[in-house]
């Protein structure tokens, strides 16, 4: 089986693999018994947020890696913890903050505050300060359970393309990975090589390239490989049938919903 030699020996053995890959109706069940809303509206909602982090990557030149590792925390909390007890504006900053530290990408020493201001060049409204985003990253640290290594499933891609000699898709390979995180929780449900063959898989399809070979050579479960996809595939239809609106109301149903429970939470401004 050609392996990812970096996870070979790390993977199995890592609290990822032992404590964060949870079954999928538990987190379907759970994660939406955390909100109130609904479950296209909690889609809109995640997507957003998810969404955010990347704004915020770009504007400060980060690479997907840190992105999606906050993203996984992002979903890891909000499987855990409601939006109620966990300001989503804030700890989105929280967890795109403490990936940028764990991927060694410190900015410099001001780096708290020019994750704030980035954010606030997306949020002019955004109200926190250097003190919040402080306590923030710490009680974040606690509901991770100080779990911190990420296997990404950026790490395997490039090593599983060219060895399936799909060089020329590997954009559109990684592309997919990003969406994952954006649009899915499949990053608390399958291992991280799992969710890159996937996208190799359903983009390889999608292109018309056959390689079905090449996965034969694989030990692995191409029944597994097929529900990771059909999920992908699944999430790519919701979200086309998303529009700006729909988000817009999703986010304007969840700061109603804080602020009927005498929240102090402020919304997101809905950017392009």
């Amino acid at each position: 089986f050609f392996f990812y030699s970096g996870m070979a020996t790390n993977f199995w053995d890592s609290t990822h693999c032992k404590k964060w890959l949870i079954n999928p109706q538990i987190v379907a069940h759970k994660t939406q018994e955390n909100s109130m809303l609904s479950a296209p509206e909690l889609f809109a909602v995640k997507f957003y947020h998810c969404h955010v982090m990347q704004l915020i990557g770009k504007k400060l030149n980060m690479s997907q890696k840190v992105v999606g590792t906050a993203s996984t925390f992002y979903r890891r909390l909000y499987y855990k913890k409601t939006y109620y007890e966990y300001n989503p504006s804030l700890y989105l900053v929280g967890c795109m903050y403490l990936s940028c530290k764990l991927e060694e990408t410190a900015l410099h020493q001001g780096q708290a505050e020019v994750m704030i201001h980035a954010m606030k060049s997306i949020d002019s409204k955004f109200p926190f300060k250097l003190e919040d985003l402080m306590k923030a990253e710490y009680k974040l640290l606690e509901e991770l359970e100080f779990d911190l290594i990420v296997f990404s499933p950026y790490e395997p891609l490039s090593e599983y393309v060219i060895d399936a000699r799909l060089d020329d898709h590997i954009q559109s390979v990684w592309a997919m990975v990003g969406d994952t995180f954006k649009l899915t929780d499949i990053c608390l449900l399958y291992p991280p090589h799992i969710i890159t063959l996937s996208c190799i898989f359903l983009c390889s399809m999608n292109e018309g390239i056959n390689v079905l070979a090449w996965f034969a050579g694989l030990n692995i479960d191409m029944r597994e490989i097929a529900d990771v996809a059909s999920k992908i595939n699944f999430a790519y239809n919701l979200f086309k049938k998303t529009s700006k609106s729909d988000v817009q109301t999703a986010l304007y149903k969840l700061q109603t919903a804080l602020n009927s429970a005498g929240s102090q939470q402020q919304p997101i401004s809905l950017t392009e």
